[in-house]
């Protein structure tokens, strides 16, 4: 049912789109010098250039790639390339900021070709049937909208500043460049080898083992996850005759390669009470020998920080694949301090996280809630007052 006073009518009656020009040949990866125009692909943003091809509050659409169907409005100097879409042309009584609200809500990458690479043409744009509110009633519209998305904004930059407080905590706690009220004491250089021993993943396993019986800990979640997630497991039969290593807590579990050298010996500690909890093949676990040798919470912030990521990733080996040797970790030295002053790091950092994931949560809300606004005010399902000038 159409809203009463809108309009209903296919999008090529709205809108002229086309496609964007070859790419500048000064491409640069990022903002510099003269280079500060955005380069606009299929995919969004490619680079920077010195020259633009248009200065216009555009309505980007992505129109091959991955990210195909993505929509965008950019204000301001920029190139648009031929991997893109863009509106040539909007007719009157059209806000183009309510346009890219409507088709963003849409989400035109639903019109992508099947197989082959990702597409999306103009015809299944222009065959679209939207309904239109009256000019006045779509500013009112994009107004609302435009207060979420600066709260949204405001969030993100939140989030944005907690990350690098974070980042600086971890440098200089973690190095000992700073040190936290009440502790003095030099930190011993130790290694992992002094501190406990490694031992593998599951061993000896067919697809057809996989889906059933125990949890097991997945690659993926070893690799995302400072501390262990124990809902984000897989399942593994295991019989009570194999010799197969479970996870206890307080181990530290290390992917074993990547495919690139930065990415390997990626770090999770086990902060649960597992059971009978497996590990991945692509893994391997630390045991300390003693519960005070590193705390668990000073562990999930220590083997993740700037430095024991540099000195992880210089072990690696490969070619087209990296690989790290149990051993050569096992030999890797560093400053350690003791277990009252890590559990007091660990406090620190941990509350540093927690408003990382209150401003995270926050986040989460508000673009719920924006995403039902939208759903209301862009369908005529909740509609806005106009002021009388407005209105006439």
């Amino acid at each position: 049912m159409i809203p009463d006073g809108w309009t209903e009518m296919p999008l090529k009656e709205v809108f002229k789109l086309g496609s964007g020009d070859s790419r500048p040949k000064d491409l640069r990866p990022g903002p510099q010098d003269d280079h500060t125009s955005p380069v606009y692909g299929g995919n969004g943003i490619l680079g920077y250039s010195r020259d633009h091809n248009s200065t216009g509050d555009d309505i980007i659409i992505g129109r091959v790639g991955e990210y195909c169907g993505v929509t965008r409005l950019v204000q301001g100097r920029k190139w648009i390339t031929d991997n893109a879409l863009f509106a040539k042309s909007v007719e009157p009584g059209f806000s183009r900021q309510f346009l890219a609200l409507r088709l963003q809500h849409f989400d035109v990458s639903k019109l992508r070709s099947k197989g082959g690479q990702p597409l999306v043409s103009q015809e299944p744009i222009y065959a679209q049937r939207f309904a239109f509110p009256p000019r006045p009633e779509q500013e009112v519209i994009v107004s609302i909208v435009s207060t979420w998305d600066r709260a949204i904004e405001t969030v993100e930059a939140l989030i944005t500043n907690a990350r690098a407080q974070k980042k600086a905590l971890m440098q200089s706690l973690l190095t000992g460049e700073r040190r936290l009220p009440g502790f003095s004491e030099e930190w011993p250089v130790t290694s992992l080898g002094q501190l406990g021993e490694t031992y593998g993943g599951l061993a000896g396993k067919s697809k057809a083992d996989f889906g059933q019986g125990h949890p097991f800990i997945t690659y993926k979640n070893v690799f995302d996850n400072a501390v262990v997630d124990p809902k984000n497991v897989e399942l593994v039969t295991v019989d009570k005759a194999e010799r197969q290593h479970r996870i206890r807590l307080g181990d530290i579990l290390f992917t074993t390669s990547s495919e690139t050298p930065n990415d390997v010996g990626m770090s999770s500690v086990v902060a649960f009470e597992p059971g009978d909890t497996y590990l991945n093949s692509f893994c391997f676990g630390f045991r300390p020998n003693a519960a005070e040798a590193i705390v668990p919470g000073f562990a999930a912030h220590f083997f993740r920080c700037e430095e024991m990521r540099t000195k992880i990733a210089a072990l690696a080996q490969g070619s087209t694949r990296y690989n790290i040797s149990k051993g050569q970790l096992l030999k890797l030295r560093f400053a350690l301090p003791d277990s009252n002053e890590q559990q007091a790091i660990a406090q620190v950092l941990d509350a540093a996280e927690s408003e990382i994931g209150r401003l995270t949560a926050q986040l989460a809300a508000f673009r719920k809630e924006k995403s039902a606004l939208m759903q209301q005010l862009l369908t005529g399902k909740r509609r806005v007052k106009l002021d009388k000038r407005e209105a006439t």
